[in-house]
């Protein structure tokens, strides 16, 4: 087989794994963040309003204005969750299909539903499991995958060979927040994909790849990371800025322009048609977190050490505790320094995480709530990626030292992602790998999956899931090893 050939053999691997392992684990319906997006999604489709009245009572994250109520998220993720839940509701009616969900249905719910809860051929409680379930694999999963791969072809551009850039995409995927996140209903991995994407997009302008449309889809990503999650538009801001330094005349720069104003034009006259107003307000209308809200600038006062701790080296929240792989991202940007021909990539990269460091060492909610690691940064990590690929490419010890941390990193992430009933570790263990996720570990008790759809338990739901790995990685092996004469 050709070089090409084995290259799209290994994407297209890589690509099938990491959606396998997102689709595998099903999103959390005690979650009040995910059911607050999906109810917005209900309400476009079943009955064409943006109010969520009907479904109010499966969440607490709300906004209350004008006598309804409505999702206080920023709604890009519930947007892309529109088309994905309308193509659910109508294979639901197919009489085979429709047999076979209802069943399935059956098995998630977690109680019996009352007449009154019945909708179609479901109960209503399974009905919005799978519901949550065909909406989180079309908005966040899908963007996921590609976002995996827009990492392992980064990695590729650096100078990396095919198995180590595989090796970083699996570790980013499995091994940090883009795991727990890319199966969740959360704005967290839609809006990484959207910023690294159009970073990748731009970045590429510099290689001689130019065209109208390329500008114009990275504005549109840009736009929609913010639609997505509102203090995106800092990194955004700083992106944005990068491509004004690469596209430098006016067409493609007026492209780059146009694109992001989509977006931000869906935004204002979603804001309007709810609150009158053009500016994001949902939160300012939150019942429940009014007291976090009205803190400082919604929630932003100066950094403080310890917040900035605890998200980056505290057992509690931080990033590279919870995935020691991503230490190699110190000496990556030493490297990368040192290679000179990609300063504005190197600098775009350090200040994207660094804007996103400040802001969520600035909020007194730093911690998230529930959550795996220190889930405000989640789109921040992708940007270290670029750095970890210019130190793996020097080769050498680097990658099997790399192969162990990224080892013990998915076992942390893992750990903490599907062995929780119910919803990621709370708040209030100070050290939830040892306090809360090994003891459920120990326990046999994991997260819902489609192992159990099967009718297996506890840790025997996850053999199907290992049995597909071990033969998909086999298969990645072989693509990606190098050809008879080529170079490794």
């Amino acid at each position: 087989m050709s070089a090409t050939g084995r290259e799209r053999w290994c994407q297209a691997l890589l690509a099938l794994l990491l959606f396998i392992n997102y689709a595998y684990f099903l999103p959390r319906r005690v979650d009040w963040n995910q059911n607050g997006r999906m109810d917005l999604v209900l309400a476009i489709v079943d009955q064409g309003r943006l109010e969520i009245d009907d479904y109010v009572g499966n969440t607490g994250d709300y906004a209350h204005f004008g006598g309804h109520y409505y999702c206080d998220k920023a709604p890009g993720v519930s947007f892309l969750g529109v088309p994905f839940y309308w193509a659910f509701r109508q294979a639901a009616r197919l009489p085979g299909l429709g047999t076979w969900m209802a069943r399935l249905a059956g098995h998630l719910a977690s109680s019996p539903a009352s007449p009154q809860e019945a909708a179609g051929l479901f109960p209503w409680r399974g009905y919005f499991a799978l519901a949550l379930y065909a909406a989180t694999l079309g908005a966040v999963a899908l963007p996921s995958v590609l976002l995996g791969l827009l990492v392992y072809r980064g990695a590729r551009r650096l100078g990396a060979g095919a198995g180590t850039s595989a090796l970083l995409t699996l570790v980013y995927g499995l091994g940090t927040m883009a795991f727990p996140y890319g199966s969740a209903l959360y704005g967290h991995m839609l809006a990484a994909a959207c910023l690294f994407g159009a970073f990748y997009l731009l970045w590429g302008w510099a290689g001689g790849r130019r065209s109208a449309w390329r500008a114009l889809l990275a504005g549109l990503l840009l736009g929609w990371a913010v639609v997505t999650e509102y203090p995106m538009v800092l990194p955004a801001g700083v992106l944005g800025l990068y491509g004004l330094y690469r596209l430098r005349s006016v067409k493609p720069i007026g492209w780059l322009a146009l694109g992001a104003a989509l977006p931000a034009a869906l935004l204002a006259g979603y804001d309007l048609a709810i609150y009158g107003s053009p500016l994001p307000m949902g939160y300012a209308y939150s019942e429940l977190w009014q007291e976090e809200v009205q803190t400082g600038f919604m929630t932003l006062t100066a950094p403080s050490l310890e917040r900035l701790w605890g998200i980056t080296f505290s057992p509690y929240r931080g990033l590279f505790f919870l995935s020691p792989a991503l230490l190699a991202a110190f000496p990556g940007f030493v490297v990368w320094w040192r290679r000179r021909e990609q300063r504005p990539e190197w600098w775009t990269c350090l200040l994207v995480i660094a804007v996103l460091l400040l802001f969520n060492a600035s909020s007194v909610v730093w911690w998230g709530g529930f959550a795996v690691g220190p889930r405000y940064i989640a789109p921040a990590v992708p940007f270290l990626m670029p750095a970890i690929a210019a130190w793996l490419a020097r080769g050498g010890w680097r990658r099997p030292l790399f192969a162990a941390l990224g080892a013990l990193s998915i076992f942390e992430v893992w750990a903490q992602t599907i062995t929780a009933l119910k919803f990621y570790p709370p708040e209030m263990y100070r050290f939830p790998l040892i306090e809360y996720a090994l003891p459920l570990l120990r326990q046999g008790q994991i997260a819902a999956n489609l192992g159990m759809a099967l009718g297996l338990a506890g840790a025997w739901s996850l053999l199907p899931l290992a049995v597909i790995m071990a033969v998909l990685a086999a298969g990645l092996a072989w693509a990606c090893r190098a050809p008879a004469g080529g170079a490794a």
